[in-house]
């Protein structure tokens, strides 16, 4: 289905649709709002209730908006709800590509336990362990060893989190399934149910 150019097409729609866009203006409301209020330091680091949006965002509009969307809210929350940390745009693209895999993963297809945990098993270490831990080396100018001290809090962390980010992104999106039934909202036909695989 992502190999199809209608796939692509019926993404990108999603900024042509009114009801579309209204509901993305009311995501990023409700985003910057979660990130900006709700954020969590553990480890060294800060860890906020976002990445169970994500995977809504990515089955509602697909890879396209879901990626613009991600990108405008981590740019919110920033100048919004300064932390500290200067401005570094490769997080803000790690963000984009965090929504961009959460419409690959759900959008157009059906949803399952398997591809939640897939899918935050590749955020959360190829991204946010990976990808991540390099820009805030680059950012504190850390030597190796420090270096190493963090991408293992990090890995610690993200290994910590996975089993716990998954279930309640699996509880999230059973719950949400009768409201995307009743408001008719995203692709009908794979609303039956959360599967297993």
């Amino acid at each position: 289905m992502i190999f199809t150019k209608q796939y692509w097409k019926d993404s990108i729609s999603n900024f042509k649709n009114v009801k579309s866009l209204v509901l993305m203006s009311i995501f990023i409301g409700v985003c910057v709002a979660v990130g900006g209020y709700f954020p969590i330091k553990i480890f060294g680091r800060y860890v906020s209730l976002l990445f169970v949006f994500w995977p809504i965002i990515g089955f509602l509009f697909g890879p396209i908006p879901a990626m613009f969307i991600t990108g405008v809210v981590d740019l919110l929350v920033f100048f919004l709800f300064p932390t500290g940390y200067p401005m570094y745009i490769g997080y803000t693209l790690t963000q984009m590509l965090i929504g961009f895999l959460n419409g690959l993963f759900f959008y157009k297809t059906r949803i399952s336990i398997f591809k939640i945990f897939i899918s935050k098993l590749i955020i959360n270490f190829g991204i946010h362990v990976g990808i991540e831990s390099i820009f805030y080396a680059d950012i504190m100018n850390l030597n190796f060893s420090a270096y190493v001290a963090y991408v293992t809090t990090g890995a610690l962390k993200n290994g910590i989190f996975l089993p716990f980010e998954t279930i309640i992104i699996v509880m999230v999106m059973i719950a949400m399934v009768p409201v995307f039934k009743a408001l008719k909202l995203g692709d009908q036909k794979y609303l039956d149910k959360v599967h297993i695989f």
